[in-house]
């Protein structure tokens, strides 16, 4: 991407964090240049609503160069777990190598992100963050699915794809205008992705065509 943006390379490409002699610039150097980035809840509607894995790793890595001076993605983990324990969520239910969720040593049980989806909606930023995620059949990652459904409009959740795992985690809307919030992963699937998504849209229509 860099070469074909006219971008001289030299060597190869590596993680910052696989290289063990590496010190970050001291505190004294000269800033040249200096930008604002957007709101925060404009990013995370990108992350969110687009799927955005390099905006997703950014805030995993600032995160934790904001709480500890060093953005690695150890320290970040570390500032995770200790948010999700005082959430009152067992963080040894989670583990995280990134913050793109591209790696196969990211880990998270559906009760854990259920109670994280919870957590969020008792919160005074609740109603920004529920903004930010695609919406059933209307934009982003969902805009293609569930259309044409009882769910479409009714479902504002979270797509996560690598090979062979697919997961939908995020709210309903029932009948009774009950708000339900749920999290589906798919592990190891054999099947085409095609049919682990028809899966996950299938119940969230009978999640949105629920009535007690």
């Amino acid at each position: 991407v860099l070469q074909s943006r006219h971008i001289i390379v030299h060597g190869g490409v590596a993680d910052i964090d696989e290289i063990p002699d590496f010190t970050y610039a001291p505190l004294e150097i000269y800033t040249l240049c200096a930008t604002s980035s957007p709101p925060l809840q404009q990013i995370v509607t990108v992350v969110n609503k687009e799927s955005n894995n390099l905006y997703a790793e950014l805030l995993f890595r600032v995160n934790a160069a904001e709480l500890t001076g060093e953005g690695t993605a150890a320290n970040a983990e570390k500032a995770e777990k200790e948010l999700f324990g005082a959430m009152g969520i067992n963080p040894d239910h989670l583990s995280l190598a990134d913050g793109s969720g591209l790696s196969r040593l990211n880990l998270i049980t559906p009760r854990s992100m259920i109670e994280l989806l919870g957590y969020m909606r008792r919160q005074t930023c609740s109603d920004s963050f529920y903004q930010t995620l695609p919406i059933a059949g209307v934009d982003g990652t969902l805009k293609g699915r569930m259309r044409g459904t009882a769910a479409a409009g009714n479902v504002r959740a979270k797509t996560g794809l690598v090979s062979r795992v697919r997961a939908l985690s995020g709210y309903a809307t029932t009948l009774d205008g009950e708000e339900l919030a749920f999290s589906m992963i798919v592990n190891f699937y054999s099947v085409p992705t095609g049919s682990a998504n028809q899966i996950q849209d299938l119940v969230c229509e009978r999640m949105v065509n629920f009535k007690r």
